[in-house]
């Protein structure tokens, strides 16, 4: 993702950035709508609306862009046809979890999904027990205020009067939202995860914003950096492993 934004920026490297684009979203769907990053260059290069005579420049970064991401998908929707008969069957209905009951009453995307997963995104917590081993996951993940509570300084964002933050900050925002929202209405919430893995898909936007938001590096945006990577590491050492600190619930009693 960071080496198809690299050639994302100001429009330069249209076609590069398409290709990545296209391998990004052959194994991960929602990054498909981060193309908005590569968008906000187009329509406001330099920070600036697009003026009417550079129309004709815009039409070509767009169209070298699109190129690869169209072949993707064509090639995508032929392989579904060849393996399931349907050129949008990508093999959700073969899946044990097409058969749920939520998915038969909603289908794959609903409202009715959206509390659960932002719950799971932003308040869902590990329990202490009594008993060894003391801590309790869910199986659902936990806050990202939890794997990573540096990105509880973007609750206050600092001003931002240059154009340049300005650009930025809506670019940025932007594009998290583009690719957040469709797993927000997702039937699952990612289950099983040590964190909520659908972030991931928008995590570098997040880390994006947090280095241009001119926040101070104080001991206390260090520290919880550091608070980061020791939960995180913990999680890389005992999920899957250690069973015993997970459990298939979603908030804990």
């Amino acid at each position: 993702m960071c080496i198809r934004d690299s050639f994302s920026l100001d429009a330069r490297h249209p076609l590069l950035a398409g290709c990545a684009l296209a391998a990004a979203f052959a194994t991960r769907t929602p990054l498909l709508f981060t193309a908005v990053f590569f968008g906000f260059f187009v329509l406001f290069p330099g920070g600036e609306r697009l003026r009417r005579d550079r129309l004709g420049w815009a039409a070509r970064k767009i169209a070298w862009f699109a190129l690869p991401c169209l072949l993707m998908g064509f090639g995508l929707m032929w392989m579904n046809l060849l393996r399931f008969e349907s050129l949008t069957e990508f093999g959700h209905t073969y899946l044990a979890e097409g058969q749920l009951g939520r998915i038969k009453k909603h289908g794959l995307f609903d409202v009715a999904f959206l509390g659960k997963n932002l719950s799971a995104l932003f308040a869902l917590t590990p329990s202490l027990v009594a008993e060894s081993p003391y801590l309790k996951i869910s199986t659902h993940g936990m806050s990202i205020f939890l794997t990573t509570p540096a990105f509880a300084y973007l609750l206050r964002p600092a001003a931002r009067e240059a154009a340049p933050d300005v650009f930025w900050h809506r670019a940025l925002w932007l594009t998290v939202a583009a690719c957040a929202l469709p797993g927000l209405f997702y039937q699952n919430t990612g289950y099983e995860q040590f964190g909520f893995r659908f972030s991931l898909d928008y995590t570098p936007y997040l880390m994006l914003l947090l280095a241009t938001g001119r926040h101070p590096i104080t001991r206390w945006f260090k520290a919880t950096i550091l608070w980061g990577v020791a939960v995180n590491a913990f999680g890389a050492l005992t999920f899957k492993r250690f069973r015993a600190f997970y459990v298939n619930r979603f908030f804990l009693d």
